[in-house]
């Protein structure tokens, strides 16, 4: 019995005048499915090509030119980054990270935020490829010495600048913007995915990423002491620390060193005590942030040896607490490596006192930033007898320890 309707015809040709209401949703379900799948695997291929962004523009092995003529020529370029590049940069990504922050909001209601992260990639290209270029103007190579001796009449051009202004971006920035935009690939792609294997993305943090791009914004235009400000005020905490464990081990009821290696502990603590005092003032008083000069009289070499010092007295210092014995009352503890410590660790700050001698105390009288109304020159007097004579009393406990 039939129907009117040939059940062998394909249904596409059917002879009827409008399409059946289950068929048009399927059909438009699957365009939209389509479409929606093409938009995500688009905005996650932009995100991978912005993590994967060329630093260098093809220069490897690339001499740089940066005679002082050329770079006066090219000084501009720092007002170009941290005036108007930087700035874009940084509100671009707060603007990406802002769209993808609600991961509930992007499940529910992606298309705007698709549409969104779309829109912004072509930006952030440009952006970072005229802050590389700008770099590229600037450094126009790779090779080049590290730092210079004679380099002081250069201002803020002066080499410890620019290779810190470059390395910041290429590895620091460069790390935190490839985490970044994989981390947004990796949201963007789980809207593809199955319900069932949907899973809780991390939230996008960007505050380290914002601390970097302010930090090339302070490499860019703020004072060349910055970093060493910003390092010693870290080893001021690493001091603190130290000096906690010294206070911890030379109790006699901690039962973890004999009665004369307590006596070298305490001999320790004055040191490391005074050294932590050291970085507190100059980072509160002789250079304090807001009151630092654009740029001194020191060389690049001067400038590179104040921030290295950082580390060395983190490794004299940490040296006198991790040499001593741990719990054998009969092991000796290396006397002639401790003494080497106590030697380096006061060389290494008469180093330092040289240079703000000479550099940095006559800028600190020009802002009046000593505290209070004790000049810093005399309290560095008074801090360099104290730690004087506190080395002498650690030598001595490390020669009367090695007597016994």
């Amino acid at each position: 019995m039939s129907n009117g309707l040939d059940i062998d015809e394909p249904i596409g040709l059917l002879d009827i005048d409008e399409p059946s209401g289950l068929v048009d949703i399927y059909e438009t379900d699957t365009i939209v499915t389509h479409r929606f799948r093409n938009q995500v695997e688009f905005a996650a291929k932009g995100l991978a090509r912005l993590a994967n962004h060329d630093y260098t523009l093809g220069l490897y092995n690339t001499p740089a030119d940066l005679s002082i003529n050329r770079l006066r020529s090219k000084k501009y370029l720092l007002t170009e980054l941290h005036s108007n590049l930087l700035p874009v940069l940084r509100q671009q990504i707060i603007s990406l990270s802002q769209a993808l922050g609600d991961s509930n909001s992007l499940r529910l209601n992606p298309a705007p935020t698709l549409k969104l992260v779309i829109a912004i990639q072509p930006k952030l290209e440009l952006t970072l490829h005229r802050i590389i270029r700008a770099i590229k103007d600037l450094i126009p190579g790779m090779v080049y010495e590290s730092t210079l001796t004679n380099d002081q009449h250069f201002k803020e051009l002066k080499r410890y600048r620019l290779r810190g202004l470059d390395c910041f971006i290429k590895d620091v920035l460069r790390t935190h913007l490839n985490s970044f935009f994989l981390n947004c690939r990796r949201l963007i792609e789980t809207l593809i995915l199955p319900a069932g294997d949907q899973t809780d993305v991390q939230a996008l943090f960007i505050g380290e990423l914002l601390q970097s791009i302010d930090s090339v914004v302070t490499w860019s235009h703020g004072s060349e002491l910055h970093q060493i400000s910003d390092q010693w005020k870290l080893s001021a905490n690493h001091l603190n620390f130290l000096l906690n464990n010294a206070f911890f081990l030379a109790e006699p009821n901690q039962g973890s060193y004999t009665g004369s290696v307590i006596e070298l502990t305490k001999s320790f603590i004055p040191v490391i005590k005074l050294s932590k005092l050291f970085f507190n003032k100059m980072t509160t008083g002789g250079m304090a942030k807001n009151k630092l000069p654009i740029f001194t009289e020191m060389s690049s070499h001067q400038l590179r040896s104040l921030d290295e010092s950082v580390e060395e007295i983190k490794n004299y210092t940490g040296g006198l607490m991790y040499l001593l014995p741990l719990a054998v009352e009969d092991q000796q503890v290396p006397t002639i490596t401790l003494g080497d410590n106590i030697e380096k660790l006061s060389a290494c700050f008469q180093s330092c006192l040289f240079l703000i001698d000479l550099y940095i105390l006559p800028r600190c009288v020009e802002t009046n930033s000593c505290s209070s109304q004790t000049c810093l020159r005399t309290w560095l007097v008074t801090w360099r007898t104290l730690f004087s004579q506190a080395t002498i009393n650690a030598t001595e406990a490390c020669e009367s320890y090695e007597a016994e």
